[in-house]
């Protein structure tokens, strides 16, 4: 049957069934006799089978047939082609037994000194890691060609058996074989990687006998080797004499800097080879972006990978390049990017790049996706577990950092060094000391940590910040090996503990043993010597700094040594040192002169401090407060009086004091704790225990709002004494008491008439300021109310005693009322009125009868004076200055006409009540408005308030011009704001919503804590406490987010914000692991993110509803004039966010104009 006549897909059916039995048990006799041979188109077909089976992958019927060739075939050199063929399919599926079968045929059919064989052999050998056996094929084969030898090497060399990889080469030699361009770049990093610079030597003469370096892969080669032996200058000499280079040639003397640190040199390299016009590979950039993450530079990194995407598709190793500079500069929009990228380009299911991805996050703060991602992740391995503990640990997270980890060994993933050192840290941050004592217990069990000195070192450094000294010694002295940051460790321990002297006995212990000490352990040891009073010395050691060590002072070390001069009342020193050194000062720096001159009684230097303190940082309240201390130390109370004023004004209040222990955090008056009733009456027992031990309060120190109050200002102390000795008074009712009580009234007198002479005259300074005018109206408003005249509000009941709130009820209120009056029904007798002559002007009066005086001084006595009609006084405070509901609506009317001359077909003017904004597209602009706006006023008799009016300039468009005149009214300079708030909302001037924000979620944290006892109360019902939330707090929160172009942090953080709200009902923590999902179906409280959906999408149909006309459709259709945008993205609009929510709710803007409908659709229900 001739072959062409086979159809090729009955090979491997048909043709099976073709072959004999015989045939099939692979007798392995030699064909001796040529004449009883089958037919040569047999054989043909048998390989023609073969090589099937072999594309195919079925190894086993493959060798079937080879059987029955070998059978079959005349003569042995058929039997090349399918020996070869099968050698290449043992190689590609590394079948060893196979294979040497195979070799035993070649061997005993005499085809061992077949060249191409021998390289199939060695090939295969080389690929199952074999390489003894594959040098005892190449040193068999008596061929001269270099081929198998060279498969030899690199393999050797593949392998890292660099120095069996010499001996190769030199087997080579002495048989005297010729190396080809292609032995000697394997021959030359074998010799770079075993830093073998003899034989490295030789074989470049070897290569320069041989005429060799035309050839561009030799000389690339020579170049590395040179760069791994640190030889540079010989690398570069062989680099400049190049005949010509290669993207490979320039990467391969980029990597020789870079492999010695000198990244100033590659960066010049890559420059050199940008303006070369060299294509640029992915290797290379990868190499200089690494440089720059290595070196610190993660910016340049980032722009190195910005500039990579333009010309060059970015694998995973320059993401995570990208990754890890975006974790060190915390650039996560930029990393999102990255990460976007990599789930087009499918690089995400790389386990290196979820690692970056997952420390990304955590390291951003955005532990949410970091989570995700590992949870997402299956097969965890050991790299993917540290990166999510370290995440974690970087957050203080030790709940989350004890549970992953526990996680960790129940899943059976043994932890590295790298585990253990990432969360010692964190356990010594909190102070967490438990933790870091299972974490030690831990090393001491297995063995393997104990070279690692990285471990001990964090060991060292959690017990030290703990305050365990001892325990940390103990560590110390049982290392063999110690380097500087063991030597800093121990150090801050006992600086902490003032044990000055021993700290610089370890640091001269440290300098004997030539531990070079870095700028962390100077500010350990200056921070010992400022601790323990250690002057001098402290000075001594600032210069031995610099001149002995080498190390440049930084900003923290002048810090170390101002406090080291402020603690030992050096303030003259520390104030040149401030002023001499050449950083600018931190807040930090003058907080420390601040409080030293409180310690040692200097006031002017310490408002000199306050001043540049809070010149830096005007809104920090903590600031304010210690400057308040310094004037309670000094006694001077009209100074602290002008500071709480100053802050009252400027709206900043002290924050509540808040600790975050290891067993429950918890803040000053908090008594959301379901255990509260226990633990204060705990605390007063603890008080009265230290005050019967001697101990007193400080009267120097002002840490809260109250103890402003509580200072004596204006006599409070001397006040308190008198009501002492009063009630003692009144106890004892003897002279003695009596006497006691007179001189401390004396007192107190005395005390008041000097603290009102101080007020009035520092009232009498502060006249023709701004904040004198404030101080003056208000005085003037307390005494106008004092004297106001109750009778002038009236309000009507009924019979029963209720208000009437109904026109109609009160006209027949009044009815009856008049008819009583003019019928003699008002229900007194007519003979108790006076009606003395000289009265008759005045009408008939009723005389005041002794049992409503007693009424009335019971009432004053109880505190509860009430207002007409026996209406507490309460009820009417909540009117305001507004007797009628119609006023603020004829005073908007009278100043709608006054503002026609403004007013434009785009609003220019907000009117609400006495609150007026202008609006003007620059100073001048508003300048005239505000000008046309002050004439009209005083034409009408009104004047316009200049204390309270104030500007804000928009900074939408950072290029825009900023003009420099002054916004006025008349000669009046009004201040400049950066927020400006109307109605509720907050309006920043770089258009962002943050401070809206916070407005927002402040209002709804102030609303539940006026409801915290209900809120927090175990007895009230959860179904009760979620309706009032939904009822009180949180309108309070979703006030005007109905049009805030929100952002995923901004969901973030109102949603962070609600749950703990909803948690502190439930009465449960993060520690009790129960999802937010359920905590909210307990409460029945739905995502607040969604109800910020609905109120848009609500908002978003009354404006669709409105006329085309009417104002809010013509701002709604404005269309913003082009200019110039400045850098980054654009800001995102509101309409963005709705175009946003209609997609992901999958709404048709014409559903919009039934507004039935649409409401249904957009309504998210709260859980039932």
């Amino acid at each position: 049957m001739p072959y062409s006549s086979i159809p090729r897909h009955l090979f491997l059916s048909h043709l099976q069934k073709c072959i004999p039995k015989s045939w099939k048990q692979a007798p392995l006799k030699p064909l001796q006799n040529p004449i009883l041979c089958a037919d040569a188109s047999m054989v043909g077909v048998l390989i023609a089978s073969l090589m099937d089976f072999v594309t195919h992958g079925h190894l086993s019927n493959a060798f079937k047939t080879f059987f029955q060739i070998q059978h079959h075939a005349a003569s042995s050199h058929l039997l090349l082609h399918p020996i070869g063929s099968l050698l290449s399919a043992c190689t590609h599926f590394k079948s060893l037994s196979q294979g040497k079968q195979l070799h035993a045929h070649v061997i005993s059919l005499g085809l061992d000194q077949n060249p191409i064989l021998v390289s199939r052999l060695v090939n295969f050998y080389t690929n199952v890691n074999l390489l003894v056996d594959a040098q005892f094929v190449t040193e068999s084969s008596n061929t001269l060609d270099p081929l198998h030898w060279n498969l030899l090497i690199s393999a050797y060399v593949r392998n890292r058996f660099f120095v069996e990889a010499l001996c190769v080469y030199k087997n080579m030699l002495n048989k005297k074989i010729e190396p080809d361009e292609y032995t000697y770049p394997s021959v030359l990093k074998a010799c770079g990687e075993s830093l073998d610079f003899n034989s490295g030597v030789e074989v470049h003469r070897s290569i320069e006998a041989s005429s060799m370096e035309w050839s561009l892969f030799v000389h690339n080669a020579l170049v590395s080797m040179y760069g791994k032996f640190g030889k540079l200058e010989v690398a570069c000499h062989l680099f400049d004499n190049m005949p010509r280079r290669d993207s490979v040639s320039w990467n391969t003397i980029i990597r020789c800097y870079v492999s010695r640190g000198m990244w100033k040199e590659a960066f010049q390299l890559f420059g050199s080879m940008q303006e070369e016009g060299v294509e640029m590979n992915v290797i290379i950039w990868n190499t200089i972006a690494g440089g720059c993450l290595h070196s610190g530079n993660f910016r340049g990194a980032l722009q190195l990978i910005s500039q990579m995407r333009t010309s060059i598709h970015l694998d995973a190793v320059a993401m995570v390049v990208g990754l890890s500079a975006c974790s060190h500069i915390g650039a996560i929009k930029l990393g999102k990017e990255i990460h976007g990228h990599a789930v087009r380009t499918c690089f995400d299911v790389f386990d290196n790049v979820k690692n970056a991805l997952i420390t990304m996050y955590s390291r951003c703060r955005d532990l949410g996706h970091a989570f995700m991602l590992f949870h997402r992740t299956e097969e965890k391995g050991l790299i993917t577990w540290n990166a999510m503990l370290s995440g974690y640990a970087h957050m203080d997270k030790s709940e989350e950092v004890t549970f992953l980890f526990r996680e960790m060994l129940q899943k059976g993933m043994e932890p590295n060094y790298v585990t253990i050192a990432s969360v010692l840290p964190l356990c010594a941050r909190i102070s967490n000391l438990q933790h870091g004592k299972e974490f030690h217990c831990y090393i001491m069990k297995h063995k393997q940590f104990e070279d690692y000195l990285l471990l001990w070192n964090a060991l060292v450094d959690m017990y030290s910040w703990s305050g365990r000294v001892l325990e940390a010694r103990k560590v110390f002295d049982s290392l063999t090996k110690r380097d500087e940051v063991t030597y800093t460790s121990m150090i801050f321990g006992y600086g902490m503990k003032g044990e000055g002297e021993t700290v610089l006995k370890l640091f001269e212990e440290m300098c004997k043993l030539e531990i070079k000490p870095d700028h962390v352990t100077m500010v350990a040891v200056l921070t010992a010597c400022s601790h323990s009073g250690l002057v001098a010395q402290g000075q001594s050691l600032f210069k031995r700094m610099i001149n002995v060590h080498g190390i440049v002072p930084r900003l923290e070390h002048y810090a170390c040594m101002v406090d080291l001069f402020g603690r030992a009342g050096l303030l003259n020193k520390a104030k040149e040192f401030i002023t001499g050194m050449p950083y600018k000062p931190t807040s930090a720096m003058w907080a420390t002169l601040r409080g030293a001159c409180r310690i040692h009684g200097n006031t002017v230097m310490g408002e000199w401090a306050a001043g540049k303190l809070l010149e830096m940082m005007p809104d920090h309240s903590g600031y304010y407060v210690l400057i308040a201390n310094m004037y309670a130390a000094a006694g001077c109370w009209s100074k602290l009086a002008e500071v709480r004023t100053y802050m009252r004004n400027l709206g900043v209040r002290k924050a509540p004091g808040f600790v975050d222990s290891e067993f429950s955090p918890f803040s000053v008056g908090d008594t959301s704790n379901p255990h509260a009733s226990e633990i204060y009456p705990l605390m007063d027992g603890l008080n009265e225990l230290m005050k019967d031990a001697g101990y007193v309060h400080s009267e120097e120190l002002v840490s809260s709002e109250e103890d402003f109050e509580e200072m004596d200002i204006g006599g409070n102390s001397k006040v308190r004494v008198k009501n002492e000795c009063f009630k003692e008074w009144s106890r004892c009712r003897n002279s003695e008491t009596w006497d006691k009580y007179k001189i401390a009234r004396n007192e107190t007198k005395k005390a008041v008439s000097e603290a009102r002479a101080q007020a009035f005259d520092g009232l009498y300074q502060a006249l023709g300021t701004r904040d004198g005018e404030r101080s003056i109206y208000r005085l003037a408003k307390g005494r106008e109310r004092k004297t106001r005249d109750l009778d002038q509000v009236k309000c009507v009941k009924n019979e029963e005693g209720k208000v009437l709130v109904h026109e109609k009820d009160i006209k027949e209120r009044w009815k009856a009322y008049f008819h009583n009056l003019f019928n003699d029904g008002y229900g007194y007798d007519s003979s108790s009125l006076d009606t003395r002559e000289e009265d008759r002007n005045y009408k008939y009066y009723r005389r005041i009868q002794k049992q409503e005086v007693k009424v009335a001084l019971t009432r004053m006595s109880n505190g509860k004076a009430v207002g007409p009609d026996n209406i507490p006084i309460e009820v009417w405070k909540t009117l305001g200055d507004r007797g009628s509901t119609l006023s603020p609506y004829l005073f908007t009317l009278i100043l709608d006409v006054l503002t026609e001359q403004i007013q434009e077909i785009a609003p220019r003017c907000m009117l609400f009540a006495d609150d007026i904004v202008l609006l003007g597209e620059s100073r001048e602009e508003l300048n005239e408005r505000l000008e046309t706006w002050r004439r009209a006023l005083e034409t009408h008799g009104f004047r316009l308030s200049r204390s309270k009016s104030e500007y804000m300039e928009c900074k939408f468009n950072k290029r825009r011009r900023v003009s420099n005149s002054e916004v006025k009214i008349g000669d009046h300079i009004n201040p400049q704001v950066t927020r400006f708030k109307y109605l509720g909302f907050v309006i920043q001037d770089d258009g962002e919503i943050e401070g809206d924000m916070n407005h927002r979620i402040q209002a709804g944290w102030m609303k539940w804590r006026k409801a915290s006892g209900v809120l927090c109360d175990a007895k009230v019902p959860i179904k009760l406490k979620g309706k009032f939330y939904r009822t009180a707090v949180r309108p309070a929160i979703l006030y005007g987010t109905e049009c805030w172009a929100v952002k995923s942090q901004h969901e973030n953080k109102v949603g962070v914000a609600e749950m703990r709200m909803l948690r502190w009902m439930c009465g449960k923590t993060r520690q009790d692991k129960i999802r937010n999902e359920a905590i909210r179906e307990r409460v029945r409280v739905a995502p607040i993110v969604e109800k910020m959906v609905e109120n848009r999408l609500r908002w978003f149909g009354h404006v669709e509803r409105r006329p085309v006309d009417s104002v809010v459709r013509r701002v709604d259709q404005m269309k913003r004039r082009q200019t110039i945008r400045g850098r980054g993205r654009p800001k995102k609009t509101i309409r963005e966010v709705i175009k946003k929510d209609l997609e992901l709710n999958d709404l048709d803007r014409s559903v919009v104009l039934d507004r039935t409908l649409w409401r249904k659709l957009i309504h998210v229900a709260d859980p039932t």
